[in-house]
């Protein structure tokens, strides 16, 4: 199968294209970029489509917009044993005998509301933390008991790594992040 997506942006340089997909890659290294990435979302990308037997490219030319593609291998469904239609669970789907208590951490309202909704689903019960500062203030509140905390790594004003260390200084060791 092969997917691709097109825009009208400013494209891209055939020596920018071809650094695109390598790792710790960013075309734009300007001081004015608000946020910056790692340069691994495409890197990982490409990868992903090579597991699945496919590759990744980019057709673009400066100034007349960019299509990034992708194409991976597939296997032809059976569908006459399938229904046509899979109805979607009533409710929230049970996943935990007790439901999880979670702070998610975004600043960005769409993921905060995204990952509400799903974790919502999973039978979790969510609360919302805009930044670093509110992270640590939720999370190290008296009575606060959370079993996980998702948290964005990239926040104006206060990273989710400094977050993390500043909530783990407040809990004490019991509280371990996913990282050695």
């Amino acid at each position: 199968m092969r997917f691709a997506v097109q825009d009208s942006g400013i494209g891209i340089s055939p020596d920018d294209a071809s650094r695109l997909f390598t790792n710790f890659t960013q075309l734009d290294t300007t001081s004015s970029k608000t946020y910056g990435g790692t340069g691994l979302g495409l890197a990982i990308s490409r990868q992903l489509a090579e597991l699945l037997g496919g590759e990744i490219g980019v057709f673009s030319d400066t100034g007349q917009g960019s299509v990034f593609w992708f194409t991976i291998r597939c296997r032809q469904a059976e569908f006459e044993d399938l229904p046509v239609h899979l109805p979607e669970p009533e409710g929230p789907v049970q996943v935990f005998l007790t439901p999880p208590h979670i702070l998610l951490v975004d600043d960005n309202p769409i993921n905060q509301k995204v990952g509400q909704r799903l974790l919502h689903k999973l039978g979790c019960v969510v609360d919302v933390a805009t930044d670093g500062p509110d992270a640590i203030a939720q999370a190290t509140a008296l009575g606060a008991n959370y079993d996980l905390i998702f948290m964005d790594i990239q926040m104006p004003d206060m990273d989710g790594i400094t977050a993390t260390r500043e909530i783990r200084e407040h809990l004490g060791t019991g509280c371990r992040p996913w990282w050695p």
